[in-house]
């Protein structure tokens, strides 16, 4: 549960970066561009659609991490690492996979 809680903490902490200036500065900067090259188009970019729109980016990014942490999670991090757990001791012995 640690892994799936680190990549969901990374997850949420790193949405801003694309909810805000990929999409929100992104979307006023070709609002404005189109209304300059075509003056007679009117495109909105209301207070409401910003809300929904970072909703959305949030309940994106976590659907798309929770299939990853949950994978990395229930392999466990010697299995990540390409170690395998042998013998009495349960010395961990590293085997290379081809």
């Amino acid at each position: 549960m640690y892994i799936v809680n680190v990549v969901l903490r990374e997850t949420v902490a790193c949405w801003p970066s694309g909810a805000f200036v990929l999409g929100i500065v992104v979307s006023v900067a070709a609002r404005a561009a189109l209304a300059h090259r075509f003056p007679l188009l009117q495109v909105v970019v209301a207070g409401n659609w910003i809300v929904r729109a970072t909703l959305i980016a949030i309940a994106g990014a976590i659907a798309g991490a929770l299939y990853p942490a949950f994978k990395g999670g229930a392999e466990g991090p010697h299995r990540r690492a390409g170690l395998r757990i042998r013998g009495q001791a349960g010395r961990a012995i590293r085997s290379f996979r081809f």
